[in-house]
């Protein structure tokens, strides 16, 4: 509920959508991990300086919340 899933559509619109996106999910991330009682910190400035500069942000901001959700549904966290 914290991302907006209609930002997905419009992100193929427009580029702006989708940054709001990534820091959406950017903050459920962190939230989810504050929950758990792991300190974790942002990692959308990461996100967007890869995206800038190597144009692999994207993929690795899937690689990060996939991951995450993966150590999730296993009980790592």
């Amino acid at each position: 509920e914290a991302t907006k899933p209609q930002y997905t559509f419009y992100g193929l619109l427009c580029g702006i959508f989708t940054l709001i996106l990534w820091s959406q999910v950017d903050d459920a991330l962190v939230e989810i991990d504050r929950r758990r009682g792991i300190i974790s910190s942002k990692k959308f400035l990461t996100w967007l300086l890869l995206t800038i500069f190597l144009g692999v942000g994207g993929f690795v901001m899937m690689y990060d919340v996939q991951s995450r959700l993966n150590a999730l549904y296993e009980g790592r966290y």
